[in-house]
């Protein structure tokens, strides 16, 4: 890798761990700074496997299309929709209320990059989602980081936990990094408290599997 590319990814990771660092993900109701969540209790190092005989009654689930961000998933059709004047911000559903900051919840925020990301970069590109995993306040990391692949995108997956800066809880995320050329899928499954986690993992791990680029 050539040194300018190798800078590129530093002064990136730097700009993106300024972008995303500071907000819990549910104060997207409050429009808050950008991305943090996942999904599965498993560590993937590919789609996870659907768990549907232990998932929680949430409905069926829909499908989402984002054209403009390139991917496809399916989620409980029950939950909420919020809306974010983030143009990042392209998928949020919401187990409740957002202004309650409680339950389960998930968000898809895709960001441009300014020169493509595959496979061959990903150890690269780590430098920088570590380094917006840690901008989390109190983050406590609980699995290592795992290369995985989902719908056909390459990246990172991490599962953390952190202190809420709203409601002062622990929250929990189940958090995905995922590349399509010049674009950066950040797929975060959150639930506060994070005890709710164990009680969504097997529908997070439904969503996730049902991600697909377009």
């Amino acid at each position: 890798m050539s040194a300018t590319k190798g800078n590129w990814y530093a002064m990136a990771g730097l700009a993106l761990v300024t972008a995303v660092a500071g907000g819990t993900f549910l104060s997207i109701g409050r429009d808050s700074p950008k991305p943090k969540l996942a999904a599965s209790t498993q560590t993937p190092t590919q789609t996870p496997t659907p768990t549907s005989a232990s998932t929680p009654p949430t409905g069926d689930l829909v499908e989402f299309r984002g054209d403009k961000a390139g991917f496809t998933l399916r989620y409980p059709g029950a939950w909420t929709r919020p809306t974010s004047r983030d143009p990042e911000v392209a998928f949020i559903a919401a187990e409740q209320d957002p202004a309650r900051n409680q339950g389960g919840s998930i968000l898809v925020r895709a960001t441009a990059l300014p020169s493509e990301i595959g496979k061959a970069q990903l150890a690269e590109a780590r430098k920088a989602t570590d380094e917006i995993v840690a901008a989390a306040p109190g983050v406590e990391v609980k699995a290592q980081p795992a290369e995985t692949e989902l719908g056909g995108m390459p990246g990172w997956y991490y599962l953390y936990t952190f202190k809420d800066p709203v409601s002062g809880q622990r929250s929990a995320h189940s958090h995905y990094f995922l590349f399509k050329g010049r674009t950066m899928l950040s797929v975060v499954f959150q639930t506060v408290p994070q005890d709710d986690f164990g009680r969504l993992a097997p529908l997070f791990d439904r969503v996730a599997s049902s991600l697909r680029a377009l």
